[in-house]
């Protein structure tokens, strides 16, 4: 793992020396050089989740491999993301962001009407939200599911009329 983290040092280093070759020019790469890029490669992710390969380097990795990205807010709880890799190729990804309330969701009336139609129904909170959950619906800040403290947010005001009767 050592070396592995060797090599990004030095591919760091060497990229840091090395000036921008001018417009239009082809940058000579030989069999042997684009073998250890092959061998690097393959090598990313093992040298990516090892403990041992600090921030900065993470971040000098990927400024050697992501030419830019750019991030459109979309929706309220959505962020439209578009990477462009240094070879050209494209990632698109929809990231779930954290809001404040069930209200600011996209689906948030959905979430809402379904979850007082299933307390009326008399299901426990959990229940609730692992239904939910299941059902493609998630927590204003938990991205993976609905957690059963969103029965709350949504059904207090219900809850609160029936404690005044």
């Amino acid at each position: 793992m050592e070396a592995a983290l060797k090599e990004v040092r030095a591919a760091e280093e060497a990229l840091a020396q090395q000036s921008a070759p001018p417009p239009n020019s082809q940058v000579a790469t030989g069999k042997a050089f684009n073998s250890k890029v092959v061998v690097l490669a393959g090598r990313l992710p093992q040298i990516w989740a090892d403990p041992a390969t600090t921030d900065a380097q993470s971040k000098a990795l990927l400024r050697c491999l992501v030419e830019k990205v750019v991030l459109d807010r979309g929706e309220r709880d959505i962020a439209l993301v578009r990477i462009v890799w240094r070879g050209g190729a494209v990632t698109e990804l929809d990231v779930k962001m954290r809001v404040n309330s069930v209200a600011d969701l996209t689906r948030g009336s959905d979430i809402r009407d379904r979850l007082l139609g299933l307390a009326r129904a008399g299901r426990p909170d959990d229940e609730i939200a692992a239904v939910l959950s299941s059902e493609g619906h998630r927590s204003p800040n938990c991205v993976e599911k609905v957690l059963p403290i969103v029965t709350d947010e949504v059904d207090a005001p219900r809850r609160h009329r029936l404690c005044r009767r």
